[in-house]
Formats: structure tokens, C-alpha cells, sequence
């Protein structure tokens, strides 16, 4: 590109190397004469001068620092660190092995780094850098335009207020803009570019490219296919027309960002933020604050991390997620899936559709709504709220004490939950399984049958049954009673055959000994009122 300083990468740079035979072996701050002078340093860190005239300086061994001064010097580093600065007039200055700073000063230079990494300024727009691709990672910092496609330096930031152009090479290249209005390419490779001030112009071109926008001015290209590319951001921003996948909300204001087609991954700050994303299947994450997500067309993901969060999805807009990190409810929400994220006692809420409902290792209340739902606790004692036939409760042996709420029949076979309660007021039936279970109906006339393991089984009003199967083992009932025409069915053990002998009165509680194992308590009870009420 005309106007800018260009670099190159064939300058011989061992002839900037060679220095003529040695004058002086130098440990000590040494300044030349008005004259062409020529000075060696040994193994020690050198500190020297040329002062005027064409001096020839080599710093040997060491870290060392080395100055050309007036005329046009020729300035090499050699081993160490080196900090080596051409001064006035057409230098040559090479910092050889190490990490060295190398400044050509005033006049039109010619600067090698050499292997380390080394930082170059550049001040003239006849300097010229030498740097081969793998000779370190350096930094060049510049008061002019900078083109880097022909030599290997990395890192670029510029030292001027007014606006610059920056051209990068197929390195990873990081460019620092200033308060000028900034033109910045990255070419090839996996870019970082930042203008800093003004209204700057980024573009990546091919690689997985960071760009830093400070200004709603500025503006960022990214063509299809050029990699996988994020913005950072303290401006409100929309990536609509750039083909960026991702960007993240810097600071703390209350400011937004608006994705495009693609899969975004939208991250706002500790503000109050609103992220749409658009088409695709978008990543929202609001941050701290209370934000708006609004996921667009797409399987979207939604982060939520604030009670006040508002995850924004319309039917027919695809199969979306909640992963909530606090308390949290889908109603009013086309939302699918609700995830519980980290390990607080948290209570998840469905909709209207066919929820799945995961909790986490807390405590978790799951309620997927009219649909059906599948609900997951996972770790914990957790509860769970049935409405619909269809509804699946997942739990594993050893996660937990658990408990389902069910407003219609429902059976707990094949689930790991310890307790089923009935609610309402309809006339439904509760099945355990083969744990220790805990069956409670409601107001109607229920039937509960424990299944296998000791289960304790309570009525709570209502015409109940009281229905035991073969293996019941050892059960409970405990507000048996004669008033609400209350029943103990055993047709399981008796085959319809009565048998009085088996029902006894044990103190205040009536005991129905089935033989195997199997006994029946019924607390609070007379042997004559559950003989009359007994079916056999």
C-alpha cells in the first residue's frame, strides 16, 4: 500500500553482524572521540558511546547498552539483552541473540532483532526491520503507517495521535491502534486488533480474529469463512452485516449487543444488558445484571444468573435452553429445556410444552408445568410437582430423600423417590415402588399401594383403599377410618379366602400378620372395625 513503511526480511542481516577487529575490551561506560571509531566489549554488560563519527560498536557477551550518537553508525548487540539505539543519521543496528530493544533513532535505519524476542520503534520512514519468522515474538512500536507483510514481526501499537494505517502479515499478529481514526488489516492468522481511540476500521481477514471496539464509530469486517472471530466491547454493538460469530460487553453500563445469522456467542457485563441473537443457534450469557435475552430464530442457550432475567423466545423459534444458576420459570417462555447450573437449593418451573427439567446436586423443587414433562433431580432431596400422566420423574438409587406432589394418579415404579403425596381433591390412586415408601392421598377416594419395601400409607380423608401386593413386607396405615368407609384390601395373600385369624389387637393398633414377612399395622384402629372393613 503506497505511503506506508514497509519492511523487509532480505537484508543480509549477518553483514550488519560483522563489526571490524575489535579496538577496545570494555566493563565500563565508555564514550568514542569525534572520529570513525571502533569498539568491542567483552563478556561483561557494556555500556557504550560512539559519540561522532562513523562508529562501529559491538557489545559481545552480556547485557548490554550501546549507542551510535552522530553519524552513521553501525551497532551490533551480540549475545544478552541488548538495548541498542543507532542514534543520528543512516544507522545499522542489529541487537543479535536475546530479547533486545532495538531503535534505529533519527535518520533512515536498517534494524535486525535477531532470535529473542525484541522490540523495535521506529521513528523514520526509511527504517527497515529484518525479522524472520521464527525468530521470536517481537513488538514494533511506530509513529507511521506499518506494513508487515514481508517481515516477521508479531505485535504492532502505534505512537502517534493521528490516523494510521497498520497491514499485518500470516503471523498471529496484535495490533494497537491510538486516538486517530485507525485502518487496520490483519491478513492471515489468528489476529488481535484494538484502535483504541477514534473511528477505527478492523478487519481480520482469514484466521480466528479478537477485535476491541471502544466506539460505536467503529466499524469491523469479517467476511464468510475467515475463521471463528469475537468482539470485546464497551459499546452498545450489533455484529448485523459483519461475519463475526461472538462478542463479549466490557465494564459495567447498560448497554446491548445484537447478534447475526450465525451461532453467536453473546456475554454482556455486570450492567443491564440486552442480547438478542438473532438467527442461528445463539449462546446468551447476560452477566450479573438483570438482562433481556432474546434468543431469535435457532436452538438458542440462555445463561441465567439473576432472578430478574428475562429469557425472551416465541413459539416455532427452536428448541431452546434455560441453564439457571437461581430460581426460575419458563411460563410465558417458548423455552423447552430448564437446566439448574452450580449447587444451590433452586426451584425450576416448566411451561405448557413437553418440559425436560434437570436439577443440580442441591435441593432442587422441579415442576414442569401442563405438558409432558420430564423431570430430572439429580444430587439431593428434591421435590418434585406432577400434573400430567405423561410426566417422567428420573432419579438413580442414592441421590437423595425425594418426594413427588402429584395432582393425578401416578405411580413411582421404576423411580428412586421415597414419598408420593396426592393433591387436590379428585379421586386418584398412588403406587410406590420396592424402597420404603412414604404414600399420603388427598380429600377423594384414593387407593394406595406401597408395592414392596415397609411403606407407611395415609389417606387424609375420603372413602380410601388401602390395596396390599404379594410381597408388601412390613407396611403401615395410619388414619384408618370407619367413618370415611375406609378399606384394607388383601385379595392379594387370601385369594378371596377370609380368615379372621390373621387380624389381631396389639394395644391400640391392629396387626394383620400375612405370614412371610408381610404384616400389616393399622394404627388407632379395633380389631371388629377393620374385620368389617377388610377385603379378603
Amino acid at each position: 500500500m503506497a505511503g506506508l513503511f514497509s519492511m523487509r526480511s532480505d537484508v543480509n542481516a549477518s553483514a550488519l553482524a560483522a563489526a571490524p577487529a575489535v579496538g577496545a575490551v570494555l566493563g565500563a561506560p565508555y564514550v568514542g572521540t569525534g572520529g570513525n571509531d571502533t569498539y568491542a566489549g567483552g563478556v561483561d554488560p557494556d555500556e557504550i558511546y560512539g559519540g561522532q563519527g562513523d562508529d562501529v560498536l559491538s557489545g559481545g557477551g552480556g547485557n548490554d547498552n550501546l549507542g551510535g550518537e552522530i553519524g552513521n553508525d553501525t551497532v551490533s548487540g551480540d549475545d544478552g539483552d541488548d538495548t541498542v539505539d543507532g542514534g543520528h543519521g543512516d544507522d545499522s543496528v542489529w541487537g543479535g541473540a536475546g530479547n533486545d530493544l532495538v531503535l534505529g533513532g533519527e535518520g533512515a535505519d536498517t534494524m535486525a532483532g535477531g532470535a529473542g524476542n525484541d522490540t523495535y520503534y521506529i521513528t523514520n520512514a526509511g527504517d527497515t526491520v529484518v525479522e524472520a519468522a521464527d525468530e521470536g515474538t517481537d513488538w514494533l512500536h511506530s509513529q507511521l503507517s506499518i506494513d508487515l507483510t514481508a517481515i516477521g514481526v508479531e505485535n504492532v501499537s502505534l505512537m502517534t495521535s493521528v490516523g494510521t494505517q497498520l497491514i499485518g502479515n500470516g503471523l498471529n499478529n496484535v495490533m494497537y491502534g491510538n486516538a486517530g481514526d485507525d485502518s487496520f488489516w490483519g491478513g492471515a492468522g489468528n489476529d488481535s486488533l484494538n484502535g483504541f481511540g477514534g473511528n477505527d476500521s478492523l478487519s481480520g481477514g482469514t484466521g480466528d480474529d479478537t477485535y476491541f471496539v471502544d466506539s460505536s464509530g467503529d466499524t469491523v469486517a469479517e467476511a464468510d469463512g475467515e475463521g471463528t472471530d469475537i468482539v470485546y466491547t464497551g459499546a452498545t454493538y450489533s455484529l448485523v452485516g459483519r461475519a463475526v460469530e461472538n462478542a463479549i460487553l466490557l465494564g459495567v453500563g447498560n448497554i446491548s449487543l445484537t447478534g447475526n445469522a450465525l451461532n453467536n456467542q453473546l456475554s454482556g457485563n455486570a450492567g443491564t444488558n440486552g442480547l438478542n441473537g438473532g438467527g442461528g443457534n445463539d449462546w446468551l450469557d447476560g452477566g450479573n445484571g438483570a438482562d433481556t435475552l432474546v434468543g431469535g430464530l435457532g436452538d438458542d442457550t440462555f445463561y441465567v444468573d439473576n432472578l430478574s432475567d428475562l429469557a425472551v423466545e416465541l413459539h416455532h423459534e427452536g428448541n431452546d435452553t434455560v441453564l439457571s444458576s437461581v430460581t426460575y420459570s419458563l411460563f410465558g417462555r417458548a423455552v423447552e429445556t430448564l437446566m439448574a447450573t452450580g449447587e444451590g437449593h433452586v426451584s425450576l418451573t416448566g411451561n405448557s410444552l413437553a418440559n425436560t427439567v434437570t436439577g443440580n446436586s442441591g435441593n432442587n423443587a422441579l415442576n414442569g408445568g401442563t405438558g409432558k414433562d420430564t423431570l430430572t433431580g439429580g444430587l439431593g432431596d428434591d421435590s418434585y410437582w406432577v400434573d400430567n400422566t405423561g410426566d417422567k420423574v428420573v432419579e438413580a438409587s442414592g441421590e437423595g430423600f425425594d418426594t413427588v406432589f402429584a395432582s393425578v394418579t401416578y405411580t413411582l415404579a421404576g423411580r428412586y423417590a421415597e414419598v408420593l403425596e396426592l393433591t387436590g381433591a379428585a379421586n386418584l390412586n398412588a403406587t410406590g415402588n420396592s424402597v420404603s415408601n412414604t404414600l399420603r392421598g388427598n380429600g377423594g377416594n384414593n387407593t394406595l399401594n406401597g408395592l414392596a419395601g415397609n411403606d407407611i400409607l395415609t389417606g387424609n380423608g375420603g372413602l380410601d383403599v388401602f390395596l396390599f401386593s404379594a410381597g408388601s413386607r412390613a407396611d403401615t396405615v395410619t388414619d384408618f377410618t370407619v367413618a370415611d368407609g375406609d378399606l384394607i384390601n388383601v385379595n392379594a395373600y387370601t385369594g378371596g379366602v377370609a380368615n379372621a385369624g390373621l387380624v389381631t389387637q396389639s394395644g391400640l393398633n391392629v396387626v394383620i400378620n400375612l405370614g412371610s414377612g408381610n404384616v400389616i399395622t393399622v394404627l388407632n384402629a379395633a380389631q371388629a372395625d377393620v374385620l368389617s372393613h377388610i377385603v379378603w
